[in-house]
Formats: C-alpha cells, sequence, structure tokens
C-alpha cells in the first residue's frame, strides 16, 4: 500500500496518537539520558516522534512516505522539525548539530510492521 496523497490524509484523520501512559512508560523502559539521540523509523505522521522529541532533544523521524513526512512536520507546530532526505528530525537547530561533539547511546523506536489486508508485512 502506498501511503501517500489522500491515503496519508486520512491516515493522520483516522489514526488515533500514542496515549501519555503509553509513551511514558516506553521512555521509562528504553532508560536513556534527554540527551540521548532517538530514531523513529517508520515515524509516519509523527505521532510517536512529537512526543519523544517533548522528553528527548534529538528526536529524527524517518519514513519512505514524503506526504506522510509533511504531515508529521505540519502536526508539530512551534518545534524545529525540517525535512533530511526522507526523515523530518525535531528537537535541535542546525547550528547545534553542527556544533554537536558526537552521538550519545540511543535507541531506535520502530513501530509494528504494517500488514496488508492478508496479514503478511
Amino acid at each position: 500500500m502506498d501511503f501517500s496523497g489522500e491515503v496519508a490524509r486520512q491516515y493522520a484523520r483516522h489514526r488515533r496518537g500514542f496515549p501519555a501512559p503509553v509513551v511514558d512508560a516506553l521512555v521509562d523502559a528504553l532508560e536513556l539520558p534527554a540527551e540521548a539521540y532517538v530514531l523513529d523509523l517508520g515515524c509516519g505522521t509523527g505521532q510517536l516522534t512529537v512526543p519523544l522529541a517533548e522528553r528527548y532533544g534529538r528526536v529524527v523521524g524517518a519514513d519512505p512516505s514524503p506526504d506522510m513526512l509533511a504531515l508529521a512536520r505540519a502536526g508539530a507546530p512551534g518545534r524545529p522539525l525540517r525535512p533530511r532526505g526522507t526523515t523530518a528530525g525535531a528537537g535541535r537547530t542546525a547550528a547545534a548539530r553542527r556544533s554537536d561533539p558526537g552521538p550519545t547511546p540511543g535507541a531506535v523506536v520502530a513501530p509494528p510492521a504494517r500488514r496488508g489486508n492478508d496479514g503478511r508485512p
């Protein structure tokens, strides 16, 4: 399934976000420092990326769909989300990224694989 155009808009409109207690449980389980790099792989419209950016300073959402990433950026007003290839980064300015001394150990947060109508990924 192609997550672009109208499909992406309907996904954003009808896909529920993650309740705060679920995000809190994930953050507790990760046991990462606030300065850790976090990658939300397959971020879609940013439903997990944006809440994680409230807890970590360096969060990047990556998705193969430019339309989903555009919706992620639109759903995060006031945050410095910007495209990098097929990613949308959250949490720091370009100057802060350039002056960063190097990565802090982080985590990859991946949602369950999207499944087709036949149940296969």
